[in-house]
């Protein structure tokens, strides 16, 4: 058993230590009321996906132009929260890149 559970563990650090070269480059600006994700080197359509804390998705949507306008609301169009959310942006060939994004409260 202690084998197993050894194997088990290092399989899941190689996976998590596993760095993949993106060329996906993504700049995040909030101009206005939206957050707009630019990205370059990618090949549309694109997937944003946004996460909580905790690991729950958000917010999904795909999308073929950028900059995408993200208006800080979840899929079903309920304002988030302030706080830290995860994103991870996706292309059409499978490229990706991963970040945070900081959801600022207006008050």
């Amino acid at each position: 058993m202690k084998k197993l559970l050894f194997i088990l563990l290092s399989i899941a650090m190689f996976a998590c230590s596993k760095e993949e070269k993106s060329d996906l480059t993504v700049t995040i600006t909030k101009p206005s009321d939206n957050y707009s994700f630019a990205i370059t080197n990618g090949t549309a359509p694109f997937t944003l996906n946004v996460f909580s804390k905790s690991g729950s998705p958000v917010f999904e949507e795909k999308f073929e132009k950028t900059p995408f306008e993200w208006n800080g609301e979840t899929t079903d169009g309920n304002k988030l929260a302030a706080g830290m959310y995860t994103f991870v942006l996706k292309d059409n060939t499978g490229k990706s890149k991963d970040g945070i994004i900081y959801i600022v409260s207006d008050k």
